[in-house]
């Protein structure tokens, strides 16, 4: 079974003979790798053949240990889950609105003969340019 990574896992995977060996952290993480290692070591003190220094060990631990932190569960989970729904929420109300607004121009430059409406006066009650205006009309953005 996968628990903690400890300083001597990582020493044992950084020396293991075989490029293939991990370090396993069960069902939910990836394993950690030799080449992961490798990155790893490029951010903290090694010795100069590459070998991280003896208070390094610890080092690579906590940062392997601290990777479990970032798929949260319970409350903090449950908090980034309603704050993704109220974003997609917005995103579709934003769109929604988006697409009336854009229709009510539609219709507005399409019908100005029947209106009257002049298009300086669509321009600021829209608070859209003349070029923005004719865009949205021939719906080209």
């Amino acid at each position: 079974m996968a628990g903690t990574i400890t300083p001597e896992k990582v020493r044992e995977l950084w020396d293991a003979p075989t490029p293939t060996a991990v370090i396993d952290r069960g069902e939910d993480l990836a394993p950690v790798t030799k080449d992961d290692l490798a990155a790893l070591a490029d951010q903290i003190d090694t010795d100069d053949h590459g070998r991280p220094l003896a208070d390094q060990w610890d080092v690579l631990a906590d940062q392997l240990n601290s990777d479990e932190a970032e798929s949260p569960a319970g409350p903090a989970a449950d908090v980034l889950q309603a704050v993704e729904d109220a974003r997609r929420y917005r995103d579709k109300v934003k769109a929604d609105a988006d697409e009336e607004f854009n229709s009510l121009i539609r219709s507005a430059m399409l019908n100005r003969k029947t209106t009257k409406v002049k298009v300086a006066e669509l321009e600021k009650a829209a608070d859209l340019s003349r070029s923005r205006l004719y865009q949205i009309r021939d719906g080209r953005r």
